[in-house]
């Protein structure tokens, strides 16, 4: 038919070939457009290419690359041409020269690949081949010939790489690096050449990993703008460190210097033997190689752990992004432990092992014990199959072959596994000691307690920085009361004296950093008390914290500073913390409400309770409580009535005990105060309108022993808060009504009112007579005066007259003020 022979003729186009015509139509527009110069259709047109090469699968189009190398040829060339034009096209030109150089240096490789190919395209079409019309077996003694060619090229090569060759290749590298024009990319390419034939030679290998590793942390011109590294980045520095690590524990021989080390030995004037000095200084004492390495170990364990933190502050936590960068804290703790281990061998490296096991402290603290066993487990799956794969002897899997295994490989893998299998077993059994035996660079154990308290008395022993000992004091707080250990945390914080004297101690640190921990650490601590049913201590601690509403910002929780901004993953809920403090605050604000209840000055001793209490009384029309606060507002309105049971159920409602660990524990321990506190709150309302309370009737309308009930009305008459005594036969309490009414407390008022202001009156008066009698002593010595120059005249003789007179009175004072100490008090007051 006519349909199916045009679709036979037409033909379906692929998403690809749209994707090209669209290419070739725009990057004809683009060159019409550079013909007139308009800057501004230019980079509308490139922003349309752009998004159509995203489509694109595979390959990047040529029609692209060639685009982007004319582009950039043309913007070099108007760069001086458009200084001389006006204002908006100079500034329409740098804004499409700033693009083309950012897409230019992303795709640098592809445009340098698709230009060489096209000048070997143009020099094979300008030669001219006379056998280019022969048959094909003329053209198979050409491709014999070829081979035989590239394999005396390789042969050449093969003898240009014994362990000089090596060293001058190394070095050649190295002069390189610190040029413009070097690349970064180019570099580390040519070393990982140069370390595929050095593994004969350990030293030289060491020396061409600490240089790969220096280039990998340097910043090329496309991450001078980002804001931490990329994720390939840091996982590249994390194989090549990974892989000095397994050298060193592999040849004993091997002893690795750091950069600062080697510096300062320098200085010192002890230098190496710097006769065999290609990457990274060395020299031979023996059969031992001492390299000096172009870093510093634990300087670049520091800077990853600082860019993953900053990765994980610029990344969403909504998405999978972030979830995929939290599996590289396996890596960076598995850094932090290898590091650790390496530098405690080394009595005199041991400062640097107290930093690098501050550093251990930071990712483990806020871990629980059972999510630290499975991550540990992860950790050591993923590091040991890791670290074997980066040995230097064995190429790197990519992930093309990873689903093409042979014999050979596949028996290794299972031979891994079960050496890892084994070491798993041995540390599940045995602890640490057997585990050391099967690999020296691991110190971590199931028992995070037992870890985090080895390292917090390490770095206190040996931490050479009071900065240092006293973050690690902050975040072993920290851990403590994560895993529900108060009395311990607490007695710590007050021993240590950083509680009493944090903020003088802060002044002397000056670091934001330490602020942040203790403000966390006291949140975790205030957590932990409510948790044991300390609900006092509760509110005392996070009574300063919930004060203002700058909870977030003072945990650095807040998203508007992301310098400052803790890992979201790590963050405290704060709903929990005002729940907790708001709930404390009631049990113990309410009952003292009710012993004083004409006393307006007595207000909560919690500033959140007492601002939430203002603000929901001024309100007209209050609706069914659904917040937190809402809640606790109608839970301590109930309470005042004794009524523990609405109270209770408007408690157990709150939605912040989903965030509670042990839940139904912390639960029953708030049930059971709800109890008590109402118990109180009852007696003292309404003890007044008794004579005799029976004990049996309140024990049942409280739900609770008698016991219980027996010991807390004694200590309130212990205490004088309820004056009343028991009737032991009787099983009462017999009440005695010596409370003041109302009318009473206001008639107290009014007198202490009168008191304090006749006290007042009497001080003005007495500052009156004092500046009186100044004033009069001063007119004496005038009329004095006056009278030797002869000037006498009735002013003057009235100002001499009331100073004597001002004497004769004060001797006369003074002399009743030996017989008479009361009058001496009044002449006191008087004189002031």
């Amino acid at each position: 038919s006519e349909r199916s022979g045009g679709g036979a003729r037409g033909g379906a186009k692929s998403k690809n070939d749209k994707v090209t015509e669209k290419l070739e139509s725009l990057k004809e527009q683009i060159e019409n457009r550079i013909s007139i110069k308009d800057y501004s259709a230019i980079a509308d047109f490139l922003t349309q290419m752009c998004a159509l090469v995203a489509k694109v699968q595979g390959e990047i189009p040529k029609q692209y690359l060639s685009t982007l190398k004319g582009l950039e040829e043309f913007c070099e060339a108007e760069k001086d041409a458009a200084k001389k034009k006006d204002k908006v096209k100079a500034k329409m030109f740098n804004q499409l020269r700033q693009k083309v150089r950012k897409l230019a240096a992303d795709h640098r490789d592809a445009i340098d690949t698709y230009e060489s190919e096209k000048e070997s395209e143009s020099e094979s079409s300008t030669t001219w081949d006379p056998d280019a019309d022969s048959s094909e077996e003329e053209k198979k003694p050409k491709k014999k010939v070829q081979k035989v060619q590239k394999e005396k090229k390789e042969e050449e090569q093969k003898d240009q790489w014994d362990e000089e060759g090596v060293e001058k290749k190394l070095e050649q590298v190295k002069a390189e690096r610190g040029r413009k024009s070097a690349r970064k990319e180019v570099l580390i390419d040519r070393l990982k050449v140069i370390l595929g034939h050095s593994h004969q030679w350990s030293h030289l290998t060491l020396c061409v990993l600490s240089t790969m590793l220096s280039c990998q942390l340097d910043k090329d011109a496309t991450q001078q703008q980002q804001t931490h590294f990329p994720a390939a980045t840091w996982k590249g520095c994390y194989d090549t460190l990974t892989r000095i690590f397994n050298l060193i524990q592999e040849n004993p021989s091997l002893v690795a210097i750091d950069r600062d080390e080697a510096n300062a030995r320098v200085e010192r004037g002890s230098k190496l033997d710097m006769e065999h000095s290609p990457g990274g200084a060395y020299e031979k004492d023996g059969s031992v190689f001492r390299v000096n390495l172009s870093v510093s170990v634990h300087e670049v364990v520091e800077i990853l752990a600082v860019q993953y933190v900053k990765a994980l502050q610029h990344t969403d936590p909504h998405t999978h992004e972030y979830i995929s960068r939290l599996t590289d804290e396996c890596y960076l703790v598995d850094l932090c432990e290898r590091a650790y281990c390496h530098y405690k061998q080394n009595p005199q490296k041991r400062a640097i092992a107290a930093s690098m096991g501050l550093r251990l402290l930071d990712h483990l603290t806020y871990r629980r014990t059972e999510d630290h066993v499975m991550m540990l487990q992860k950790q050591r799956q993923l590091t040991f199959d890791k670290s074997k794969r980066t040995k230097v002897d064995e190429p790197e899997e990519t992930e093309a072959a990873v689903g093409e295994l042979t014999e050979e490989e596949q028996k290794k893998k299972e031979e891994l596994t079960d050496e890892l299998a084994k070491e798993l077993a041995a540390r599940t059994l045995h602890g640490l000691d057997v585990r050391n035996k099967v690999n020296k660079y691991l110190c971590l154990g199931d028992d995070l307690s037992d870890v985090v308290k080895t390292l917090h008395k390490y770095v206190q022993k040996h931490a050479g920085d009071e900065k240092q000992k006293t973050k690690a004091l902050l975040l072993f707080v920290y851990h403590l009361a994560v895993h529900d250990k108060y009395s311990k945390a607490r007695d710590l914080l007050i021993m240590s004296r950083r509680h009493a004297e944090h903020e003088e101690h802060m002044r002397f640190v000056n670091s934001t950093d330490l602020m942040i921990l203790y403000n966390r650490g006291i949140a975790q601590l205030g957590l932990a008390a409510f948790r044991a049913g300390e609900f006092f201590d509760t509110n005392t601690i996070l009574n300063e914290l919930c004060a203002t509403n700058k909870t977030r910002e003072v945990l650095a929780q807040d998203k508007t500073e992301v310098a400052r901004l803790v890992p979201p993953h790590m963050h405290i809920n704060t709903d929990t913390l005002e729940g907790a403090h708001l709930i404390a605050a009631m049990l113990h604000d309410v009952p003292i409400k009710a012993q004083y209840p004409h006393d307006q000055k007595r207000r909560p001793l919690s500033k959140a309770l007492n601002r939430l209490l203002m603000n929901l009384a001024q309100q007209v029309f209050l609706g069914t409580p659904e917040t937190n606060k809402e809640l606790v507002y109608a839970a301590y309105k109930t309470l005042q009535e004794g009524d523990w049971k609405k109270t209770n159920d408007l408690v157990m409602s709150m939605p912040f005990w989903q965030y509670i660990q042990s839940a139904e524990k912390t639960k029953k321990q708030v049930q059971d105060q709800i109890k008590i506190v109402g118990l109180r709150t009852y007696l003292f309302t309404y003890s007044q309108y008794y004579a005799t309370v029976q004990l049996g009737e309140l024990a049942d309308k409280y739900e609770l022993d008698e016991s219980k009930v027996h010991a807390a009305i004694s200590k309130m008459i212990l205490k004088g808060h309820m004056t009343a005594a028991w009737d032991q036969p009787q099983q009462c309490i017999c009440v005695e009504h010596n409370g003041i009414t109302k009318l009473q407390f206001l008639a107290q008022a009014l007198c202490d009112k009168c008191t304090s202001l006749v006290e007042y009156n009497e001080q003005r008066q007495a500052e009156k007579d004092a500046r009186q009698s100044t004033r009069d002593g001063h007119g004496y010595h005038q009329g004095y005066h006056n009278r030797r120059r002869g000037g006498m005249n009735r002013w003057d003789n009235r100002g001499a007259n009331t100073h004597r007179i001002g004497i004769q009175k004060s001797r006369e004072v003074e002399r009743k003020k030996e017989s008479n100490p009361f009058e001496q008090k009044s002449w006191k007051r008087g004189a002031k």
